[in-house]
């Protein structure tokens, strides 16, 4: 019960400001950035949910393994905690070596389902980079171009200040963002650790 209470401890402390942030953030920046210029507004409007929605699609799958992972887990401890109240009589009865290989077994399957869980953190942070830096990328190119009046009359009259200003901010706008996601495999290590207590308390 304590293992998974403390897996709660992520969650709150990284993954819920995280997503406060990511709400409001993005959204201040965009109203900072409009009354300079209003493309750049609509890009940092419209790419970031696109992240959200990626993280959403992973989070399906980050659950289960999560699940997975607490799942063995409470095996690997619960088995550990009954050999060390037997060891006296699995002595007796000639089965200590072949219970240390259990718990051996026991430990590589729990390595076995943290791998899993990297391995989805890892990559759902990859992508998120990537859309970060396409997000960066395209504002950029805009920027470029219409120093370079391609867009018309109208767009050529933009001062260095103007297009400094943009890509400033412009990773700020997915750094929330990419916190949310940093945290949010917590959020699914916690679901998971939430159903094993409950698990535990009707248990009682």
């Amino acid at each position: 019960l304590i293992e998974q209470v403390e897996a709660l401890d992520g969650y709150l402390r990284n993954f819920l400001p995280a997503m406060y942030a990511a709400g409001l953030l993005p959204l201040i920046f965009t109203l900072a950035v409009l009354p300079t210029d209003w493309i750049v507004a609509f890009l940092f409007l419209g790419t970031p949910p696109l992240i959200p929605v990626f993280m959403a699609l992973v989070g399906w799958g980050a659950e289960a393994v999560n699940k997975r992972h607490q799942e063995v887990l409470r095996q690997l401890s619960g088995m550990f905690g009954d050999r060390i109240r037997g060891i006296f009589t699995l002595t007796l009865l000639g089965r200590s070596q072949a219970e240390v290989q259990a718990v051996k077994e026991a430990n590589d399957r729990l390595n076995q389902a943290t791998m899993s869980v990297l391995r989805i953190a890892f990559i759902s942070s990859a992508v998120l980079e990537l859309f970060a830096a396409l997000g960066v990328a395209g504002v950029a190119v805009y920027i470029g171009f219409s120093y370079l009046g391609s867009f018309g009359p109208a767009f050529s009259d933009y001062s260095l200040q103007h297009g400094l200003f943009c890509l400033i901010i412009a990773p700020e706008v997915y750094n929330p963002l990419r916190q949310l996601a940093a945290g949010y495999h917590e959020r699914a290590t916690a679901q998971a650790a939430t159903e094993q207590i409950e698990a535990l308390l009707h248990a009682q």
